[in-house]
């Protein structure tokens, strides 16, 4: 993860991960996870990072060695991963999140699961756009088996992987 550059992206980081914690701290038994979300959810948009950084790093900042920066790193990352998939649970039980539907899409394959959350619009370019991928659907004379192998091929480009360099 890349180290905050100025106070105001600290602040908005802090005022999304609340927004996130609020989601999911009572749907976790996850002591760690806890702690993360009760950290954020305590502390103001100028103190927060400190206590964060002490819980994955297990020891304050200040005395940090090389090595304990790359403990964070990897809690960092192992903490963003357990997020999201609790977060997914959870949106899966709460459909509409501020006034739009939301949906848990997700494949499985032999490499594992990968899942994301969707918060579907419904405005009129994607209505023209589903028009015109069910008229190419009609056009094509594919069976539903055959439309959910192409959606589920199209997925497979699209959900993120473990793997991939993505943010928290």
């Amino acid at each position: 993860q890349a180290v905050l550059a100025t106070t105001s992206d600290s602040a908005l980081l802090h005022a999304e991960l609340q927004d996130r914690m609020q989601l999911v701290v009572h749907e976790s038994a996850d002591p760690q996870l806890r702690a993360f979300a009760n950290r954020i959810l305590a502390a103001d948009a100028q103190r927060w990072f400190d206590p964060v950084a002490a819980l994955l790093g297990r020891k304050p900042m200040m005395s940090w060695s090389d090595a304990d920066v790359g403990i964070y790193h990897v809690a960092v990352a192992d903490i963003g991963r357990r997020l999201r998939l609790l977060e997914q649970v959870a949106t899966a039980q709460q459909q509409h999140y501020l006034g739009h539907e939301r949906r848990r899409v997700g494949i499985s394959d032999a490499r594992g699961e990968r899942s994301a959350v969707i918060t579907l619009t419904s405005d009129t370019q994607h209505h023209a756009l589903k028009q015109q991928v069910d008229a190419l659907f009609g056009q094509a004379g594919l069976d539903t088996s055959q439309r959910l192998s192409l959606l589920v091929r199209l997925m497979d480009e699209l959900l993120p992987r473990e793997d991939a360099d993505d943010n928290t």
